[in-house]
Parts: C-alpha cells; sequence; structure tokens
C-alpha cells in the first residue's frame, strides 16, 4: 500500500472498515475494542504502550472477551424507515488505541476470535502504527454534520447499495470538515457533492479525489451543516456515555 509523504490521520469509521470491526449486522459488531476508561484493570491505566504477551492476563475467558458491548463506546444513529438503526461501536475506543499504540487491549479485544482472524487483525493494527497513523473519533457533533450531509445528498441522489457504505462516506467527510482536514478519497458523487456544499476545493489525484475542507469559505458555509436540520426526517443521534465502568 503507497501511504502519503504527509501525517496521515483516518477517521475512527474508516478505522473500523480497514481493522473489520463493522459488521454485516448494523446492531453488531465482529469485535468491540475496549475503552481503557472502562476496564478496571492495571494494563488500561498503567502500560498504554504494553505489548501482546501481557494481554492474555486481561480476562479470565474468551467468553468474557467477547462479551464486549459493555466496554466500549456505542454511537446509534436511528435514521427512520428506509434505513436500519446503526450502531457505531467502539469509535472512541479504536481511536485511543491506535493513538496511545495501545497493542495489549487490542489483541485483548480480539482474543475471542480464531487465531487466523487474531493474526490478520494484528497485522493490520500494527501497520497502522508503523505508518504512524493517528485516528479521529466520530463524536456527536461530526454525525450531527454528517447526517445533514447525508439528509441533502438523499433529496438529490440514491445511496449505495449497501446503505452502511453512503452513511460511512459521510460520516468520513463530516470528520474532515469538522476538523478542517484535506481528504483523500475513492468516492467521487459523495465527496463532490460535499465540496459543493461547503465551497471547497477539489482536484483529481489519480484513481483519488482530494478535497481541501480547511480554506476559510469551508468554516463559513459547515455552520447550517451543524445544526440539527436532519431531525425534520426523524433521524436522532445518540450516544452512550464513554464513563469508566
Amino acid at each position: 500500500m503507497h501511504m502519503p509523504s504527509e501525517p496521515v490521520r483516518i477517521s475512527s469509521i474508516t478505522a473500523a472498515e480497514f481493522l473489520l470491526i463493522q459488521s454485516m449486522k448494523h446492531n453488531r459488531a465482529n469485535y468491540y475494542p475496549i475503552l481503557p476508561a472502562r476496564l478496571r484493570h492495571p494494563l488500561a491505566t498503567n502500560f498504554p504502550h504494553s505489548q501482546g504477551r501481557a494481554s492474555h492476563n486481561l480476562f479470565d475467558s474468551r467468553r468474557l472477551a467477547a462479551f464486549g458491548k459493555r466496554r466500549t463506546d456505542q454511537l446509534l444513529l436511528n435514521l427512520g424507515p428506509n434505513f436500519p438503526t446503526y450502531v457505531e461501536f467502539g469509535g472512541v475506543a479504536i481511536t485511543q488505541l491506535i493513538n496511545n499504540k495501545h497493542e495489549a487491549l487490542f489483541m485483548a479485544s480480539i482474543s475471542h476470535l480464531s487465531k487466523p482472524e487474531q493474526k490478520k487483525l494484528l497485522a493490520k493494527f500494527r501497520f497502522l502504527l508503523k505508518q504512524s497513523v493517528s485516528c479521529v473519533a466520530v463524536t456527536p457533533a461530526v454525525a450531527s454534520i454528517g447526517l445533514n450531509l447525508l439528509d441533502q445528498f438523499l433529496d438529490r441522489y440514491q445511496p449505495k447499495e449497501n446503505k452502511r457504505n453512503t452513511v460511512n462516506d459521510a460520516l468520513v467527510l463530516a470528520t474532515a470538515i469538522q476538523h478542517s482536514s484535506r481528504l483523500l478519497t475513492e468516492d467521487k458523487l459523495l465527496s463532490r457533492f460535499a465540496a459543493e456544499v461547503v465551497a471547497a476545493p477539489i482536484e483529481s489525484q489519480g484513481a483519488l479525489l482530494k478535497v481541501d475542507f480547511s480554506q476559510p469559505a469551508v468554516n463559513d458555509r459547515r455552520r447550517p451543516l451543524e445544526s440539527k436540520g436532519y431531525v425534520n426526517r426523524g433521524w436522532q443521534v445518540l450516544e452512550r456515555q464513554t464513563k469508566g465502568a
């Protein structure tokens, strides 16, 4: 994989896709990244860079590792009757695990999976760490921008066959808008649409598009996206608190 020369930041949605957290089921995940504040264990607080060899001490059984919903954060997107209700599990958690290089807790999060799956996921996680990739969590504020983008987009275009992909794309774009970042993306239609909405410069870079949401004009145009206009569709964004358990 060719990496850009400048520092790379990814949305927690992108991390969830790359690390195969998202499941085909809308209210479940393939596994649940552990939110350090939720786990009362010395490794969670004292050794943020601890290596995987210590992770076996975190749980007494694979069953406890699998039952991880209570150990991670949740962002619920209720998009009315035309979409399933999506639950994004572990956006804050995976952000912290990546940014703090918390390999031990990541390994503990996947310890109930098969050995081949663990090996594949650990290689992906270590790739992000080796490339010094940082992560930005999708918060309710980011989700509000994303749902307003999605609201306007659906007035003009059809979502992808897998609707979750369109929701994911809107949340990634919203993350870049909220953080005034430049975005490299393969999604041409939704990206061009978002660029038009906030007057962001856009250019082609091979198979990718580069959308510059860092321009001052974008800040002026994004303010309406920060409202909760999407509630007119009966949509909701709900967050499970991320305080310690």
